[in-house]
């Protein structure tokens, strides 16, 4: 997820500019299996003494990346420039900088994702994060979009600017079926995302996975989105104290999208 830095040009490098108007290029340099393909960047005048440029989501052929203007940085998303990198086959490489979200949006990279809607460039930007602090009582979200197009299939969106929309999950499933234990509801968010799946289609379907507990899938390209609830099933008896106790439960456990063609 953690790019290289260098100036290692080919024909996959396409280039933009920061928000400090210093010139920036992405090359992807693929590699065969089972060898690692790497997204290499390049600033000239920037330096990343503390983090490096990171991929946070990927989607068909686009391409979700956070780079920090600030040397001294830290993993605040209010200190980020954020990219989108297309590569696709016959047509130029292309980067673009959106817009980062507003002080009050505030997420992390677990919390967003990016959706290619439809064979060209277009794509949505979505972020799902926790409201208020009352933990795992609470069920209101913000969804935070930034669309790239004015419209989609006939539906008018706002564009080059980021909304948000205050959502409540109201069929809460997993209170029954995966049940928080009392000591662990004192401190535990009722969904803490752990990552996001992107299932597309018309509606640009996300879902965001609480490894835990369940996901949250919601209809992003919908004009009154709506989220729903899936619960997980229960962890095996023998990780449950580790799930508890653990921050990153993505060490024994995870989730992921299978395509059957």
């Amino acid at each position: 997820m953690w790019c290289y830095v260098g100036d290692l040009p080919n024909v996959t490098t396409a280039g933009s500019t920061t928000s400090r108007v210093l010139p920036i290029h992405v090359t992807f340099r693929a590699a065969r299996p089972p060898l690692l393909s790497h997204l290499c960047v390049h600033c000239q005048g920037l330096v990343f003494p503390r983090v490096t440029p990171k991929l946070i989501a990927s989607h068909a052929d686009l391409l979700l990346l956070a780079v920090p203007y600030d040397p001294l940085t830290t993993l605040s998303s209010w200190t980020w420039d954020y990219f989108i990198y297309h590569r696709a086959a016959n047509v130029p490489p292309r980067l673009h900088r959106i817009p980062r979200p507003p002080r009050s949006m505030r997420f992390n990279e677990s919390e967003v994702t990016i959706v290619s809607v439809g064979d060209d460039d277009e794509y949505v930007v979505a972020a799902l994060a926790t409201a208020g602090k009352f933990l795992s009582v609470n069920k209101d979200f913000h969804l935070d979009l930034y669309h790239s197009s004015s419209s989609h299939g006939g539906k008018q969106q706002q564009q080059g600017v980021w909304v948000s929309k205050l959502l409540t999950l109201e069929n809460h499933l997993r209170d029954k079926l995966v049940p928080l234990p009392k000591a662990a509801a004192e401190y535990r968010f009722y969904q803490e995302m752990g990552k996001t799946i992107v299932i597309g289609g018309e509606r640009g379907t996300v879902g965001w996975v609480d490894l835990w507990r369940g996901i949250i899938f919601c209809d992003v390209l919908d004009n009154e989105p709506v989220l729903r609830d899936m619960p997980l099933p229960l962890p095996v008896r023998s990780n449950w104290d580790r799930l508890l106790e653990q921050d990153a439960p993505n060490y024994i456990c995870d989730v992921t999208k299978v395509v059957v063609i």
